[in-house]
């Protein structure tokens, strides 16, 4: 699948709750360079399984001739991560964007906890390719590949590459916060089942899972465990 490729990168048909589809199509999404700034103080947020980052995006504008000719700002956001199930191969999160909405969920779930004393522990730097999901029958999907290095140093030791296969849906509020949170589970629950039966239907773009070709870590697990040894080595050296 090459990101300069108009053509559509097609699947085999899922079985059971999508049969009714005929086919689905993978369409190319501009290239983004995405910095991730995540914050937390003494543990207490990823302790609660928020994972709370402030982040930059670039997107590259293409020429004619499919090379890159710059990349454009687009702002800076706060977004906040709420885990509801799942391991971190396999997640369920709530998604939260925008200062006030992020420092609303910090007050429902991590009261005492503001944003101004909150500290980086990672800083990521992403080179993003991205591919949309048309005519998937519910929620919006898309599939990543991410090239991640520490933005701290030019030469960071630290790489690593991961994809992901992600499926969004807006969960109206209303009601007390118990009965929102059962509804957002029970959404999470349903799209959990549709993106198991993608994954099952399209075997062949899982190697790792279907065919034991090692362990999948996301960008940030894998940089904390990287730093986790670094830190030791540094340790034993000194």
């Amino acid at each position: 699948m090459s990101n300069n490729d108009s053509a559509p990168f097609r699947l085999k048909q899922p079985r059971g709750l999508m049969k009714s589809y005929q086919e689905l199509r993978i369409l190319p999404q501009p290239t983004k360079r995405v910095r991730d700034t995540y914050l937390d103080i003494n543990g207490q947020l990823v302790g609660k399984d928020i994972w709370l980052r402030r982040r930059t995006e670039e997107i590259a504008t293409p020429q004619n001739d499919g090379k890159v000719a710059s990349l454009e700002v687009a702002g800076e956001e706060w977004e906040a991560k709420v885990r509801l199930g799942g391991d971190y191969t396999d997640s369920q999160f709530e998604e939260v964007k925008g200062k006030e909405a992020v420092i609303d969920v910090l007050g429902k779930l991590a009261p005492g906890v503001s944003l101004d004393e909150l500290a980086p522990f990672a800083d990521l730097l992403t080179e993003r390719q991205a591919w949309s999901v048309a005519n998937y029958p519910i929620g919006d999907m898309s599939i990543v590949l991410d090239s991640v290095t520490e933005v701290s140093s030019e030469t960071s030791a630290f790489r690593h590459a991961v994809g992901e296969v992600e499926l969004m849906a807006e969960v109206v509020g209303g009601g007390n916060e118990a009965k929102h949170m059962g509804r957002k589970k029970a959404q999470a629950e349903v799209l959990k089942a549709r993106l198991d039966e993608f994954v099952e239907g399209n075997e062949e773009l899982f190697p790792v899972k279907y065919g034991g070709g090692g362990k999948v870590e996301g960008k940030l697990s894998a940089y904390l465990g990287w730093k986790a040894k670094v830190q030791g080595g540094e340790e034993k050296t000194g």
